[in-house]
């Protein structure tokens, strides 16, 4: 069904890309292999015609076999050059498809599962070879018409005769056993040739490669990078022998069955009930109908594979009806109150441990709130829920009154820095500028310079050689390189950029510096955040750190997926608790070093 369908939907794309050149290859294909049944019938003509002395019919039959010869091997040639070009194209569409698959509407939960990263691999991995497949389905309806025209041929002779094309049923169960087999060794692979493919980029990547030389770990990683890939060849080693063995035999139950069917010829020649030239016709008709029937069914796994791939394709792009949210009947709080969290619960996909549980939470308009805790509190996960990123379980999340119901809502404006933020090595005014766009179109210049100065960045467009459009990166082309200082600081710009976010979130974005350093980060961001206060933008600092948010207006305390302790620094020294013992633990720490 799965061959069907990836066939029908081949057709349609070249269809639609290029319709003449669909039209002029299943012509010449067609004309090409229906001229192969009809040479054998010429040779059996032919044969005949030299046995019985008809000089003047060999002659004709001779331009007749040649005409076809040429219809044959010229009709393939320029079919080839049409499908190959549409072969081509279809694989850059459904390569562009699989672009937009990764980038569509696929909740975050689930996009972060490990069956999907495998499932996008092996679709990664296979939409390069689906070019072929186009080719393959034009070719396998050509063997199809040439081989429901040598079947009449051959039942003209004896109805006997029909029984040898039904030999390839032989091949069509070993192949479809065979690919299956494949199939399975693929999705088995699929883990560690992901791996294998991160310590691939891990010894590759500019800023991995220079920590592995001074850590003197390139042979390990090398080494971990070979065992990933032995382990995935294994995998598919494996599936690739059981399906040689599988095609194997269904070979040989084929040609046992042809030569049967050829022996029976024979003895008819023998008895007199068929001709000398009826032997060569069917002969004929047995090699062509060998290398047909071989050639479908190699043709056959191509389809079988690229219907496969398609499918997988498809089903990665299907977005699942996210649970809803067990919800209690409560008021909707007032617009005033800002972003109110109310029974809020959240599980991962396939997974009955709450990552959070029961969270009652009120953030104020205008409030700069620090959410703090230990590493798997849960800190991440609630900002994931209030950027829309995932959806609560359980519980309900309003912003300003209104209920957020869906995972994602075009009404609420969301500007956020996290810890492994993105480097949009394009020019300087596009990778600030996106972090506000309109239909496709950034920023304006005014509102980009303007998120520079308040990330304290504001030199950065005169010390490149083009200003804002000067290219940062040097990935993709030589442009300037940035320090990682810079880059986090364009990254803030770029979330500073939107006017009137509803949230603006930092997610541990100074996990890997100094105190001193988060510290003065945050009072950068402290800064930037005072001029969202007159629209009443919610303002969210996540770490780990107990001394570098003191200065919040809000302090959370995450504990074990559940809110342990709010209030100022002040309130909740003054209350003890988990937030007072680590406060005072890590400020002795740092006291010490």
């Amino acid at each position: 069904m799965k061959t069907l369908s990836a066939a029908r939907e081949l057709l349609s794309m070249a269809w639609r890309m290029d319709r003449a050149k669909l039209v002029k290859s299943v012509l010449l294909l067609g004309g090409g292999f229906l001229a192969t049944p009809f040479i054998a019938l010429g040779l059996r003509e032919l044969t005949d015609a030299m046995l019985t002395g008809q000089s003047t019919q060999v002659t004709v039959i001779g331009i007749v076999l040649a005409a076809l010869l040429v219809l044959e091997l010229m009709g393939m040639h320029f079919a080839h050059l049409s499908y190959f070009e549409l072969g081509e194209m279809t694989q850059a569409y459904l390569q562009q498809r699989l672009f937009v698959v990764a980038n569509s509407d696929v909740p975050l939960a689930r996009r972060e599962q490990p069956d999907y990263a495998d499932a996008l691999q092996v679709a990664q991995s296979q939409a390069w070879n689906i070019n072929r497949a186009l080719e393959a389905t034009l070719q396998f309806g050509g063997l199809i018409l040439q081989l429901a025209l040598s079947t009449v041929l051959l039942a003209r002779l004896n109805t006997v005769l029909l029984l040898v094309p039904c030999l390839a049923v032989f091949l069509v169960i070993a192949s479809a056993r065979a690919q299956r087999e494949i199939d399975r060794s693929q999705e088995a692979a699929a883990e560690e040739a992901r791996r294998s493919r991160h310590f691939l980029r891990l010894a590759t990547t500019p800023e991995s490669l220079i920590e592995l030389r001074l850590l003197g770990m390139q042979q390990d990683v090398v080494a971990r990078h070979t065992a990933a890939w032995d382990g995935a060849t294994k995998h598919l080693w494996r599936g690739q022998a059981w399906a040689a063995v599988v095609n194997s035999l269904g070979q040989f139950a084929f040609a046992a069955g042809y030569a049967g069917a050829l022996l029976f010829v024979f003895r008819q020649v023998a008895t007199g009930q068929a001709t000398v030239g009826d032997f060569v016709m069917v002969l004929a008709l047995a090699v062509q109908t060998t290398l047909q029937i071989t050639s479908a069914v190699t043709l056959l796994a191509v389809l079988q594979q690229a219907g496969v791939t398609i499918a997988r394709v498809n089903r990665l792009a299907e977005v699942p009806p996210e649970p809803m949210a067990r919800l209690n009947a409560v008021k909707s709080p007032p617009a005033e109150c800002g972003i109110v969290l109310q029974n809020v619960s959240f599980a991962y996909p396939g997974s009955d441990r709450s990552v959070l549980e029961k969270v009652d939470l009120v953030l104020p308009p205008g409030a700069i709130v620090a959410v703090v805790g230990e590493n798997g509190a849960g800190k991440s996960t609630l900002i994931k829920l209030l950027c829309g990123l995932y959806r609560p379980t359980e519980g309900r999340i309003w912003f300003d009154g209104r209920e957020v119901t869906t995972s994602r809502s075009d009404e609420t404006q969301v500007a956020a820095l996290f810890q492994d933020f993105a480097r949009i090595e394009l020019a300087l005014r596009d990778s600030v500028g996106v972090g506000d766009c309109d239909r496709s179109v950034i920023a304006p210049d005014h509102a980009i310079e303007d998120a520079l100065t308040r990330a304290d960045i504001a030199d950065l467009p005169a010390r490149l050689p083009d200003g804002l459009g000067s290219i940062l990166g040097s990935r993709y082309a030589k442009g300037a390189e940035l320090s990682g200082g810079q880059w986090q600081r364009v990254g803030l710009a770029r979330a500073l950029v939107p006017e009137r976010p509803a949230v603006l979130i930092l997610d541990e974005p100074a996990a890997a510096l100094d105190p001193m350093a988060e510290h003065a980060l945050f009072e950068r961001f402290a800064a930037a955040a005072g001029t969202q206060d007159s629209h009443g933008a919610v303002t969210v600092y996540v770490s780990h750190r107990f001394s570098t948010v003191r200065m919040a207006d809000l302090i959370v305390v995450l504990e074990d997926g559940r809110i342990a302790a709010s209030g100022t620094h002040d309130e909740l020294m003054r209350a003890g608790g988990t937030y007072a013992e680590l406060y005072t633990l890590q400020a002795k720490a740092y006291a010490t070093t």
